[in-house]
């Protein structure tokens, strides 16, 4: 299958290079800086990456004829999203637009894009399930929303074209080696604090992630690729959570982190405060025949290995 990779520069898209079947699937990577790509590419440890096609984004999609398309386009960090205000909404249509008038041009074509579990809100006290509720303070809107409701509403859009093969995959917590250290998250500032020799300060506020191995991401992206003639929203998870006092712990013993606990309300995320932040969700499992094979400590142990000892 050929398969168009959209913005192949995210912290997703590199995962999903790695690890994909280039037996079945042969990728035209597209980004918007063909150097930052290639120079990824050259120190990733890839096998034969004269294999894949790199082509600029601007110029997506040439003339050519692809069976599938991956849309990691996106702002990315925490600090991005923060800052990008109209843009947000601006670039999600922008290239939804462009790939939804190829698939009106080309009907067999299979579109995966990548959504967010910010769908679902922030104020959650028990997992997410299929019966969870839109709601949200409309008089004002809060700029923390803004990324929430320009995905649902590329999601909405994504719906109203049952026509065509659209899978929406919402992304709850992801990490894996390829991250940007240097974006806020929970993860990275553990990360942070080991190779800086640094305390990790928190705070004793609990919450819960659920992070999803790299490997099970992209077999779910295959999955995806390989069965047409549906249209629907994905929720991701992996085989079990985890809680914020376990990843600590998981740091201490592995990696010898230090921890300083502040009394302080630590507030990173520019979409709100997640306490319980995870799907039990399986609406599409029986037909794309997925499931995860990893837990949350295991892809994080695994992964975050290589940032230390490669």
């Amino acid at each position: 299958m050929n398969i168009a990779l959209l913005g192949a520069t995210s912290h997703v898209a590199k995962s999903l290079i790695r690890h994909i079947d280039r037996k079945i699937f042969r990728l035209s990577l597209y980004a918007r800086d063909l150097k930052k790509l290639s120079d990824w590419l050259a120190t990733s440890g890839i096998e034969h990456i004269e294999e894949f096609d790199l082509c600029s984004l601007k110029a997506f999609p040439e003339g050519k004829k692809f069976d599938g398309i991956v849309n990691c386009i996106g702002y990315g960090t925490p600090t991005k999203v923060r800052a990008a205000g109209v843009e947000l909404f601006l670039l999600t249509e922008h290239w939804d637009n462009i790939v939804l008038q190829y698939l009106i041009e080309n009907r067999s074509c299979i579109y995966v894009n990548f959504s967010s579990g910010a769908v679902y809100g922030t104020d959650h006290t028990s997992p997410i399930d299929e019966s969870s509720l839109f709601d949200m303070k409309l008089n004002p809107i809060e700029d923390k929303q803004f990324y929430r409701v320009a995905k649902l509403a590329s999601e909405a859009k994504h719906r109203a074209c049952a026509q065509y093969s659209i899978w929406d995959i919402r992304l709850f917590s992801f990490f894996s080696r390829d991250i940007d250290v240097s974006s806020t998250y929970l993860l990275t500032d553990m990360v942070n604090a080991v190779q800086k020799r640094t305390p990790f300060v928190t705070n004793r506020t609990e919450v819960i992630r659920d992070y999803i191995h790299p490997k099970d991401l992209t077999k779910l992206v295959q999955s995806c690729l390989r069965n047409p003639n549906h249209n629907g929203s994905i929720d991701t998870r992996s085989l079990l959570p985890i809680t914020k006092t376990e990843l600590i712990d998981l740091f201490v013993r592995n990696f010898q982190m230090e921890v300083k606990i502040d009394g302080k309300e630590i507030e990173v995320s520019p979409t709100g405060t997640k306490a319980v932040y995870y799907s039990v969700n399986k609406n599409w499992d029986s037909v794309l025949g997925w499931s995860p094979t990893y837990t949350s400590e295991q892809a994080v142990l695994e992964e975050v290995k290589f940032l230390f000892v490669g």
